[in-house]
């Protein structure tokens, strides 16, 4: 992953999209569809472009407009960030069921 320029994701569903959180880390420009895990990842587009249609022309013509490498913070997609929610989850559950 390292190795390429830019990172192109059509896809039409993820859970999770664990391969955009990769390319931010590691700096890489990122092309996406529009669909809400993409969505959340990127920041409503703003460390990558969305697309929202399925369209080929629309992802081409994305990657000759070129596309700036991200700067994004990762501190949301931590493992102290995953564990704190997880925490407030259970912890929840456990108030519920008392």
């Amino acid at each position: 992953l390292s190795k390429v320029s830019c990172v192109i994701a059509p896809s039409r569903w993820e859970a999770f999209g664990l391969v955009l959180v990769e390319s931010l880390a590691l700096g890489i420009p990122i092309i996406a569809a529009n669909i809400p895990a993409f969505h959340e990842i990127l920041e409503s587009g703003k460390h990558g472009i969305l697309i929202s249609e399925k369209n080929p022309q629309k992802y081409a013509a994305a990657v000759l407009q070129g596309v700036s490498p991200p700067s994004p913070s990762l501190e949301k997609f931590s493992w102290e960030q995953c564990f704190t929610k997880y925490m407030a989850i259970f912890s929840d559950l456990k108030r519920s069921n008392d």
